[in-house]
């Protein structure tokens, strides 16, 4: 719900804050653009690699496997991340500061208190595998968070 609820303030703010572009802020427009089209295409490589073990609410099927590959070899939740870059594009791209914002203070926060949910379970279910994928990956963002 708290994911819904962020996402949902988000939408509100690109319709409310977003100013039209003009030809000084092309540069911003072009650079949101790119930023999101390469969000959406993280989310859906991570999408595709997760096959059967996806889910929309966070569980860990053992017949499934712990996925590790691909996207998943440099974060542990990197459609959280591509989510993430497209909403900070778009918000770019329309030139909403406040959506910016609420991208990174409100949309983050959940996705972070999400990937803990699926973390625990993810633990419980592979153990020590986990363990290990944990030591050698970043949460959300490769090689930082």
């Amino acid at each position: 719900m708290a994911n819904f609820a962020a996402f949902g303030l988000y939408a509100a703010s690109l319709l409310v804050f977003s100013r039209p572009t003009g030809s000084a802020a092309l540069w911003l427009a072009s650079s949101g653009a790119l930023l999101a089209v390469a969000g959406a295409a993280v989310v859906v490589r991570s999408r595709s690699e997760l096959g059967a073990a996806w889910s929309l609410v966070p569980r860990a099927d053992p017949g499934a496997g712990l996925v590790t590959t691909g996207p998943y070899g440099y974060a542990r939740h990197p459609i959280y991340l591509g989510f993430l870059l497209f909403a900070i594009g778009e918000a770019l791209a329309f030139d909403s500061g406040p959506a910016v914002m609420i991208a990174l203070f409100g949309v983050a926060p959940t996705f972070a208190w999400r990937a803990r949910t699926e973390e625990e379970c993810l633990r419980r279910t592979f153990g020590d595998r986990y363990t290990v994928y944990q030591q050698r990956t970043r949460m959300i963002v490769p090689y930082l968070l």
